[in-house]
C-alpha cells in the first residue's frame, strides 16, 4: 500500500499480503475506499512488480438514531371535527437500508389518550375522535422515532418529539343566562 494512498485506514502484512483495517471505518463518512496494492518480488537481478486496485465497500451498521429536526412541534385543529392527516412528524436517520428505516409511535398520548392515531411508517397524525375546546384547550402528545433494527450501541435511546395541539373554538355553545328568571 503506497504511503500516498488512503492507507491510513488500512495496513498490509508484507509477508502474507493480508489487508486489514488500521482504524474503524464509518460508512456515513466514506462508504467506499479504493486502495492501490503493489506486490514486488525479491529478486536480486531484476525486480518485478504488479499493482492491483482493491475496492472496499463499507457495510452499514445501525450506528445512528433517528433525529427530529426540532424537539417540539405545534399545530391547531378545530374542535368537534374529525381530521385525518392533519400533521406529519418527520425524523431522519443517517444509516441506510433497514438500519435507516424510521418507525413512529405515540409514547405519551396525553389526555384523552384515544383521540389520536399515528401512522407508524409515514408519521401522519390523525384524530380518531373529535376534541372539545371547552373540555381541554391544549393537547400535548409525545411521539417517538425508532429503528426496527437493534442499535450498534445498546446505550442509545430512541428520539422523541413533543407535539402541542391547540384546539380552535367554534361557536357551538348557546348563550346561557345565569338566572333562569329575572325580575326588574
Amino acid at each position: 500500500v503506497p504511503p500516498s494512498a488512503p492507507a491510513s485506514s488500512f495496513s498490509i502484512d508484507p509477508a502474507t499480503g493480508e489487508l486489514t483495517t488500521a482504524k474503524l471505518l464509518d460508512r456515513e463518512v466514506k462508504p467506499l475506499h479504493t486502495i492501490p496494492v503493489t506486490a514486488t518480488d525479491q529478486s536480486a537481478d531484476s525486480r518485478r512488480s504488479s499493482t492491483v486496485i482493491v475496492t472496499v465497500h463499507v457495510t452499514d451498521v445501525n450506528d445512528h438514531v433517528p433525529a427530529f429536526p426540532e424537539r417540539q412541534l405545534a399545530g391547531s385543529v378545530w374542535e368537534n371535527t374529525l381530521v385525518e392527516n392533519f400533521l406529519t412528524v418527520f425524523a431522519s436517520d443517517k444509516d441506510e437500508g433497514e438500519n435507516g428505516r424510521v418507525v413512529y409511535s405515540i409514547v405519551d398520548p396525553g389526555d384523552p389518550g384515544t383521540a389520536f392515531s399515528l401512522d407508524p411508517h409515514s408519521g401522519v397524525l390523525s384524530l380518531v375522535q373529535p376534541l372539545d375546546r371547552e373540555v381541554q384547550e391544549v393537547h400535548t402528545i409525545k411521539i417517538q422515532a425508532s429503528n426496527p433494527v437493534p442499535y450498534f450501541n445498546s446505550n442509545w435511546t430512541d428520539n422523541q418529539i413533543a407535539v402541542t395541539l391547540n384546539v380552535l373554538d367554534r361557536n357551538d355553545e348557546p348563550p346561557v343566562f345565569p338566572e333562569p328568571e329575572v325580575s326588574i
